[in-house]
């Protein structure tokens, strides 16, 4: 059955009606009634309001009445809670007969639950993004239900979401389409006591604490008259002059600990500081409703007491790692020893955060904690969780798994906000995320995320990031809401469903192919992706062809759109245009615009060279496109993709060319060292830094065909560069698979650390089409130029930092080629800077002694090409070279002499070991010069060394460009 036919069959199923089948509404008007029992609570009321508002508008007629006893001549609804053991928390059942329909929950939140499940399964009503634009329901006047009985409970216990930049509880619209979504709100214990009456009908659940250390020590819950900034502080103040050993030992000496925000932690095995702070607990557990929790964090900063008795607590293991799980547990359990005295039923959602996010060593899970939250923040999206060969998630699976087994139920804390940024389809990947926690680790009971609802209000400051968020993923949010209640659901079934209500006539007119197509750019894309991960968004467009396919189907399905009777499609459409616009095209036109040296990474399986690309070593490379016409203005007119790897013996390059005319590509050369320049081909022009400005030429036809030499500065054959060339031709674009020994381009092996300069140029030649001919650069417009080819720095193995599992830059020496910036916010005063722009990794002195003028420009004629004009002070780069002897070039051109020295720390910055001058380069030229230098690496390897480079005197003046420092 085709799509569309499907669809009309869903829409129109319960229009087949059967002898045994009833009626809730009959050609538009209510044959049925709605019956609560007089003593119904408030979330009944509310189910019984929205179930008989619902019919109404559905079929397009009355709604039911609403009354505590059935309706003369009415088929009855009962709605009301059930004391059936059998029924999980939570959970609906409802029983459809002959002469009556009842929505039993195990709850009240289970009756409301009830009602919008008839109200979606045979309403056919989907409450897509909150507020009125997001109904979606064809009128049926007709609403009919089978006799049957059934019965629903949710997959996972938290099904809650944590809004962001608005203030804590939930707006109304976005409250309402989350109860209509089967969520369950957790809301501050302030709010629900202020709002009562209005959010009772939605059985919140309260909540307090948070960051909460500080409120605990000093009586931030219960004492109303520290209520105010001032009085707050005025109490702390006189509380830390009082009873200094409550606070923090730091570096030896006690220090304040006043704010939840960013203050260290009080004194944790101070006698004293457990009985405040428990009974605090307890008090703040007592004054809210049996249905609460109290998240008792850590006030957000890493610092901990460094006394004597805090110190003891924690187990070696942790001690060298400082680590503070054991203590962060230890002081938990006895702050609930206290808080028990004061409130017996206290619930409490533990933490797992920061130097505390491992579970504890030798203390068993306290079953007095119902939940723990695991900060998964950084984990990355575009991999699955167990992927064993992606650096960040080998962190996240162990965390999960270590907690999934300590034994207490966990709910994670995911930044699917980044997707909302970013407008990125994550919904199978969320999918996939929720049935691997279910089926792996059954103790993970939901996944908790913020997100800025449409209808919250925002400061000037926070407009712009929460604007449209939620519409960036109206996809994800849905299926966030369904899957957390159904996780067995049919996921294209209804993925089809709603985006055919969204997008009307525009879903199978492009929007379809176009959500495709976006998520294949998303999860082809190398590296990992996530809150904090490195793969910027514009890399992701960074494919041939891509962006020009993406922006035809949004063109295609707005003119589809036009069509759609429901003007909500169109703008729909459109509006889907214009966030892929200020989301992906930006990020496109901002990564290209800032040119980053490209990274090459080494192999973590096999390639065999075969043409086709499809090996994971090239799904986990970066690709290059970028390519500008050589011969005039602009981009060509079909782009040319490049990716590299490599291992200690090779170099490992892949191309991908979009060519529509493979079938004409001109080629005549058979044999090696033909002139292949005449032929259809791609030019691979390789530089070794430190030989100036000789280079390599290897010149591959759309056959494989190879013609390699050196040219120095004229074009020889006299090198064999021993390259193995394959190539692949598709229907609309062919491939080249290329491997080249390292002994061919340096004379030995690569490892991470090597540097070397590229620029590939495509030459486009179809037989008997001159007008077709077209040649590109990957180096800007001209292609035999050293000093513009493109640094290609050889990596390690893509891997995270331990701390914040944040994706580190694996480069062990950045941005030689100063071509990539930053936008200055802060830089030291007595530094003279002229524009918006500095070097990105070069960092400005901090001596005021020695001066600061540097100028940042770009070459003439060459915008994105940039390069230094230092008159005095100096500037600093990290240097993660390792070998004993560190080779070097720069090119040069002023007058004066450059100073080279390294900047010595030991292993964690604590402590200076001065500097060693390596290098004075003395400079007297108009024109650019290149200046090749070698030193012994001083100090030991385990140091942190910073290279340092600056005018010898005042009055010096010399430009600085290509400073690279090599490994050999």
């Amino acid at each position: 059955m085709g799509k569309k036919i499907w669809i009309a069959a869903v829409l129109t199923a319960c229009a087949c009606v059967s002898f045994a089948d009833v009626f809730l509404m009959k050609g538009g008007k209510s044959v049925s009634s709605i019956v609560l029992d007089p003593k119904a609570s408030a979330p009944e009321k509310y189910a019984a309001e929205e179930l008989s508002t619902y019919l109404g508008k559905i079929a397009g007629g009355d709604a039911p009445t609403v009354g505590t006893a059935p309706v003369a001549g009415k088929y009855p609804i009962y709605l009301k809670v059930t004391k059936d053991p059998s029924m999980k928390d939570e959970s609906f059942r409802i029983t459809v007969k002959k002469d009556s329909l009842t929505i039993e929950g195990k709850e009240p939140v289970g009756v409301l639950y009830g009602a919008y499940g008839i109200l979606k399964k045979y309403g056919g009503i989907r409450w897509l993004f909150p507020g009125k634009d997001g109904e979606y329901f064809k009128v049926r006047p007709d609403i009919v239900l089978p006799e049957k009985s059934w019965e629903e409970s949710p997959s996972f216990a938290w099904r809650d979401f944590q809004v962001t930049c608005t203030g804590r509880p939930a707006p109304e619209e976005t409250r309402k389409w989350g109860m209509r979504n089967n969520m369950r709100f957790h809301l501050s214990a302030s709010f629900v006591k202020k709002e009562r009456e209005k959010v009772a009908k939605i059985a919140p659940i309260q909540v307090a604490g948070g960051h909460s250390f500080a409120s605990l020590l000093h009586h931030g819950y219960t004492k109303k008259y520290l209520k105010s900034a001032k009085t707050y502080r005025e109490y702390c103040e006189k509380q830390f002059k009082e009873h200094p050993e409550y606070y923090p030992l730091i570096r030896g000496k006690r220090v304040k600990s006043f704010s939840g925000g960013n203050s260290p932690q009080p004194c944790t095995s101070n006698p004293d500081v457990i009985k405040i702070m428990g009974k605090e607990l307890g008090e703040a557990c007592k004054s809210m409703d049996k249905d609460h929790l109290f998240w008792l964090s850590n006030n957000d900063c890493t610092q901990w007491c460094q006394c004597e008795n805090c110190r003891k607590i924690d187990p070696e293991e942790e001690a060298k790692e400082n680590l503070v799980a054991t203590r962060y547990w230890t002081f938990a359990k006895a702050l609930i020893d206290e808080a028990q005295k004061v409130c017996p039923d206290l619930k409490i959602m533990g933490s797992s955060y920061q130097n505390y996010s491992i579970p504890p060593t030798g203390i068993k899970a306290d079953k007095r904690v119902k939940i723990v939250s695991l900060a998964n923040l950084r984990r990355c999206w575009k991999h699955s969780l167990d992927d064993r060969n992606c650096p960040t998630n080998r962190w996240f699976y162990n965390y999960n798994k270590l907690w999934n087994d300590f034994g207490l139920p966990c709910r994670t804390y995911e930044m699917l906000s980044t997707s909302g940024k970013e407008y990125i389809p994550n919904e199978r990947k969320l999918l996939e995320t929720l049935r691997f926690y279910k089926k792996e680790m059954p103790n993970i009971v939901g996944l908790n995320t913020e997100i800025c609802p449409p209808d919250g209000y925002y400061a000037k400051r926070w407009k712009a990031y929460a604007e449209n968020m939620w519409r960036k993923i109206w996809q994800i949010m849905y299926f966030y809401t369904l899957l957390h209640w159904d996780l067995d659901t049919d996921f294209e079934k209804e993925y089809e469903f709603v985006n055919t209500y969204f997008y009307g006539k525009g879903w199978e007119g492009g929007m379809k192919e176009f959500r495709k197509e976006l998520e294949k750019l998303y999860l082809g894309s190398s590296g990992c992706w996530g809150y904090g991960a490195d793969a910027p968004l514009g890399k992701m467009l960074d494919v041939p062809g891509a962006k020009e396919k993406l922006l035809s189907l949004l063109d295609k399905a707005e003119k589809a759109a036009e069509k759609d009777p429901d003007p909500r499609t169109l703008a729909n459409v459109k509006l889907d245009k214009e966030l892929f616009k200020k989301t992906w095209i930006k990020g496109y036109e901002a990564f290209t615009a800032n040119y980053r040296e490209i990274k090459a990474f080494p192999l973590q399986g096999k390639i065999v060279i075969d043409g086709k690309l499809d090996e994971e070593d090239w799904k986990n490379a970066d690709t290059t496109t970028r390519f500008a016409n050589v011969f005039k203005k602009g981009s060509p007119k079909y782009q040319t993709g490049v990716k590299l790897a490599y291992d200690k013996q090779n170099l490992y390059i892949g191309i991908e060319c979009i060519e529509p005319l493979v079938n004409e590509m001109l080629v005549y050369c058979k044999k090696h060292d033909e002139p292949v320049w005449n032929d259809n081909n791609v030019e691979l022009c390789i530089n070794d830094p430190i030989l100036g400005a000789s280079f390599y030429q290897i010149m591959v036809n759309s056959d494989g065909v190879v013609c390699d030499g050196i040219t120095n500065p004229k074009f020889s054959k006299e090198y064999d560069s021993g390259a193995e060339v394959k190539t692949f031709k598709a229907k609309d674009r062919y491939f080249m698979e290329i491997r080249i020994p390292a002994k061919s381009l340096i004379g030995g092996t690569f490892k991470p650390g090597t540097v070397l300069k590229m620029n590939v140029v495509r030459c486009r030649m179809i037989r008997d089409k001159k007008e077709e001919q077209e040649v590109s650069s990957w180096s800007m417009n001209q292609p035999h130029n050293v000093d513009i080819f493109h640094p290609v720095n050889f990596a390690p193995p893509r891997a995270v930092n331990k701390g914040s599992r944040a994706m580190l830059d694996g480069r062990a020496w950045k941005n030689g080629s100063f071509n990539e910036f930053t936008l200055k916010k802060k830089y030291p005063r007595h530094w003279k800077v002229n524009g918006e722009k500095l070097p990105a990794s070069w960092t400005l002195s901090s001596s005021a002694q020695y001066g600061g003028d540097m100028e940042y420009l770009a070459h003439e004629g060459m915008p994105d090409n940039y390069f230094v004009r230092l008159r005095e002070g100096m500037l600093l780069n990290a240097l993660n070279l390792k070998s004993d002897v560190i080779s070097g070039s720069c090119r040069l051109r002023g007058k004066g002499k450059l100073n080279l020295a390294v900047l010595r720390f030991n292993h964690n910055y604590k402590k200076s070991k001065g500097n060693v001058n390596v290098a004075v380069l003395d400079v007297d030229s108009t024109e650019w010069k290149s200046y090749p230098f070698k030193f012994d690496r001083p100090g030991t390897k385990d140091e942190k060394q910073f290279m340092m480079i600056w005018p010898a005197k005042k009055g010096d003046c010399i430009d600085i460009d290509d400073f690279y420092l090599v490994d050999r």
